[in-house]
């Protein structure tokens, strides 16, 4: 499988081992809420 992310980099990604890994129950992202132009 081949993902491609916001700045549109492509990532190889394997899901079949997907099941031998321990989920967590939540997921913490990190964006800015804004963003400042300082032009």
């Amino acid at each position: 499988n081949i993902l491609r992310d916001d700045s549109g980099h492509l990532k190889v990604a394997d899901f079949g081992i997907s099941k031998m890994l321990k989920m967590r129950k939540t997921v913490k992202e990190y964006r800015p809420l804004m963003c400042q132009d300082d032009s």
